[in-house]
């Protein structure tokens, strides 16, 4: 990573280890730029303040997800806590959240919700709060925000549905301009790609590339670690790229 941005966002070694391993165990997923949007995040969500499913899609969060992905599930979780406190701040009920529950709720709303924007929780949060999803009655505890995130979700996925079916209906398709690929070109990559997947069938890694892999593996996060199966085969591909 460029010594400019890790000075500027002040990246954790830990953090930095973290998207190593990523990119050595699973190169096509890392994203350098959601990667240091997950950093912003612990800066900057209070300011993210959606009242609604436009404003969410708009902020271009980070999913969950994404937050532990890049950033650890303890930091994620953390993260999450946060967020809940500060709804139960606009509530005004006799049962409030209980500091010692904050931890294992924002775990549970983290394991089943991780497909939530980081906007998509603060709106949820939000919106409950102000009486969206049913009276607020005096508690809130976990089945409260489980259910509000849930209803969210599903009122989401309606509006979203609603959209594209409005876009869909007022855009035509524009004709296409593409040039079709040359005969001889295709047949080409066709038998390279044929070649690569030959050469790719017949190759057995040795016992002293498979040494150095097994100690490439075992130097990876454990929550980032796939079975040494899964990681030779994910090893033998990237060769034959």
């Amino acid at each position: 990573m460029d010594n400019k941005l890790q000075i500027q966002y002040n990246l954790h070694p830990a953090t930095l280890e973290r998207w190593e391993q990523i990119k050595t165990v699973m190169p096509y997923k890392f994203s350098q730029a959601t990667a240091l949007r997950c950093v912003d995040m612990v800066a900057i969500w209070p300011q993210i303040k959606p009242a609604n499913f436009d404003d969410a899609i708009k902020a271009d969060t980070p999913t969950l997800g994404a937050l532990g992905f890049y950033l650890g599930g303890e930091q994620a979780v953390q993260l999450i806590a946060e967020m809940i406190t500060a709804a139960a701040i606009l509530l005004n009920v006799g049962k409030n959240l209980q500091k010692h529950q904050l931890e294992p709720i924002a775990e549970v709303l983290y394991t089943e919700f991780k497909l939530l924007t980081v906007a998509d929780f603060r709106c949820a949060l939000r919106m409950g709060a102000a009486g969206k999803f049913g009276q607020v009655f005096d508690r809130i505890d976990l089945e409260v925000l489980s259910s509000w995130c849930a209803q969210y979700w599903s009122q989401k996925a309606d509006y979203c549905e609603g959209l594209n079916a409005r876009k869909h209906k007022e855009n035509k398709q524009p004709p296409s301009n593409a040039v079709a690929m040359p005969d001889f070109f295709r047949e080409w990559m066709q038998e390279r790609e044929g070649w690569k997947q030959r050469e790719k069938a017949k190759f057995e890694p040795d016992e002293a590339l498979l040494k150095q892999w097994e100690k490439e593996w075992e130097a990876i996060d454990k929550e980032l670690r796939p079975e040494f199966a899964l990681y030779v085969k994910l090893k033998t591909q990237m060769l034959f790229r």
